[in-house]
């Protein structure tokens, strides 16, 4: 679908990751209504990210799914190993990882079912990096399956060449558009070029 085909008002914008950067800038652009659950998390597989939302987030972030995978920034890295989402940001260190889950979670929850009650309105945009349009394909089938089927998926991924700007794709599916954009001097990207991208996308008032 032609990218400019999607420009309109939306009841929501709503990231699906891979990466903070896509809850950042809806932010930055006054789209982003609330915190949705894949928000300030890495999701880098979007085929499980399609499956989380098959199985409307059953068990995810629950503590018997989650591992230590690192240490980042005086905050534990945990993964849940079914989905293969990490959160980098809500277990500092030395915080006992067992005491502070139960907070977390909640938070979580809270989240989910904010979305899920959300995301049975109409229309809603959904926004996620790093993805391919097999891989695409997957998460409308899924959200085809829970949601409101008046719904938009914008994929913006990015690219490191010297000297190209946006690049317009269609993938010619339906509900899903592809961008290529130069991905910024940090993990926040270029606010230039997702400025240029997201004009005349509006967040119904």
């Amino acid at each position: 679908m032609d990218w400019n085909q999607n420009r309109g008002t939306y009841h929501a914008f709503i990231s699906l990751g891979a990466m903070c950067q896509t809850a950042y800038q809806l932010r930055r652009l006054g789209l982003r209504r609330f915190s949705g659950p894949l928000d300030w998390f890495t999701s880098a597989s979007s085929p499980k990210v399609s499956h989380l939302l098959k199985s409307r987030f059953n068990g995810f972030m629950e503590l018997n799914n989650l591992r230590l995978i690192n240490i980042v920034d005086n905050h534990y890295v945990l993964r849940d190993i079914t989905y293969q989402v990490d959160s980098y940001h809500d277990f500092p260190v030395p915080y006992n990882i067992n005491q502070l889950h139960p907070q977390f979670k909640e938070q979580v929850d809270r989240r989910i079912s904010r979305f899920l009650k959300t995301i049975k309105t109409a229309p809603v945009c959904f926004v996620r990096t790093h993805t391919s349009s097999s891989e695409a394909r997957l998460l409308e089938q899924a959200l085809y399956d829970i949601s409101h089927k008046d719904f938009r998926i914008l994929i913006v991924n990015l690219h490191k060449q010297w000297g190209k700007g946006v690049i317009y794709e269609d993938w010619g599916l339906q509900r899903i558009s592809s961008v290529t954009i130069p991905s910024g001097r940090d993990w926040r990207g270029s606010d230039h070029h997702w400025d240029l991208i997201m004009k005349g996308f509006n967040l119904r008032i």
